[in-house]
């Protein structure tokens, strides 16, 4: 297993040969941690539970172009330590369409793509 550590160049092999490696000897790993992240009103990710009083709906307009998506984005506070995430992650949603115009007919579906980022301090994404 690699452990990326910091931001070092993507796609280049030598730079990720500096990345620490550790084998492990089961799957999952004995010692995993489970931690359950929420998706919270304002754009967070929160471990704790929203109360149904707290439950809301976040929407958005569909994907109009590729050169100016519409996207939906939960973030975590910084981590206060490092931190590991390793193996599946599992995403569980409620979703709906509602179409912007009730009365049209034809195929009512979506696409969704889910992503895990590492988000530096700066804002930028670290890759």
């Amino acid at each position: 297993m690699v452990l990326r550590k910091g931001n070092e160049e993507f796609n280049n092999p030598k730079a990720e040969a500096l990345y620490e490696c550790r084998e492990e000897s089961a799957w999952p790993i004995p010692r995993t941690q489970y931690i359950k992240y929420h998706l919270v009103v304002g754009g967070s990710l929160s471990t704790s539970a929203p109360s149904q009083s707290q439950e809301t709906t976040v929407s958005y307009q569909t994907l109009r172009s590729f050169e100016k998506p519409e996207l939906v984005q939960f973030l975590t506070a910084p981590m206060g330590q490092d931190t590991e995430i390793t193996g599946h992650v599992v995403a569980r949603l409620s979703i709906s369409i509602a179409p912007e115009d009730p009365s049209s007919v034809g195929e009512k579906d979506m696409d969704l793509f889910l992503t895990l980022g590492y988000i530096a301090t700066s804002g930028g994404e670290i890759n």
